[in-house]
C-alpha cells in the first residue's frame, strides 16, 4: 500500500483554552471554604442540611433550610470560579466560563467524595435510597451550581478586563 501525503492547513487547527490549573485549583478551595463556612453557619442558626432533607422535620424549618442550603452552595460556586477567573490570566469571556466550570467539576467531585466519608444521608443519596428532598437539593446545587460557576468565571474575567481598560486609559502617553 502506497503511502499518501495529506497536508492539513493551518486554518483549521485550533490551539485550544489553555487553562490555568493554579487558578482552577485556587478556585476549587475558595468554593469548599465558603461552602464549609455557611453549613457551619446554617448548623449554628439552625438551617442545617439534616433538616432540609429529614422527613420528620417541620414545613417552614424544613423549607427555610432547603433555600438557605442551596442559595449558600449557589454563591459558593459563583464566588470560587468568580476569584478563579480573576487570578488567571485567561484570554476571554469563553476561557473564563471554562476555568469555572473545571473549578465546579472538581469542587463537586472533593465536596461529593467528603460528604460519602462523612454523611450516611449522602451516602443514601448516591446509593439512589435518599428522601426525596435531598434528591432534589443535591441536584439543584450540583445542576445550578454548574451555572453559577459559569457565570462566575465570566463575570470574574469581565471585570479583570474592565480593570485592565480603566487603568491602561489612566496611563500616560509617552508619544507627547
Amino acid at each position: 500500500m502506497p503511502l499518501r501525503l495529506i497536508r492539513v492547513e493551518s486554518k483549521h487547527l485550533s490551539p485550544g483554552m489553555p487553562v490555568k490549573w493554579s487558578s482552577v485549583f485556587s478556585g476549587s478551595f475558595i468554593s469548599l471554604g465558603l461552602g464549609l463556612m455557611f453549613l457551619l453557619l446554617g448548623n449554628a442558626l439552625g438551617l442545617s442540611v439534616a433538616r432540609a432533607v429529614s422527613p420528620t422535620a417541620g414545613g417552614a424549618i424544613r423549607f427555610w433550610s432547603w433555600i438557605y442550603v442551596a442559595a449558600t452552595m449557589l454563591f459558593s460556586y459563583f464566588m470560587g470560579a468568580y476569584l478563579c477567573t480573576r487570578s488567571s490570566e485567561t484570554p476571554g469571556l469563553a476561557s473564563g466560563a471554562l476555568h469555572g466550570a473545571v473549578s465546579w467539576g472538581l469542587t463537586t467531585t472533593v465536596a461529593a467524595f467528603f460528604a460519602v466519608l462523612i454523611s450516611p444521608a449522602a451516602a443514601a443519596i448516591f446509593r439512589g435510597v435518599g428522601t426525596d428532598s435531598g434528591n432534589w437539593l443535591a441536584i439543584c446545587i450540583v445542576g445550578l451550581g454548574f451555572f453559577a460557576a459559569a457565570m462566575g468565571g465570566t463575570f470574574g474575567k469581565e471585570a479583570v478586563r474592565y480593570v485592565r481598560e480603566g487603568h491602561e486609559a489612566a496611563i500616560p502617553s509617552r508619544a507627547a
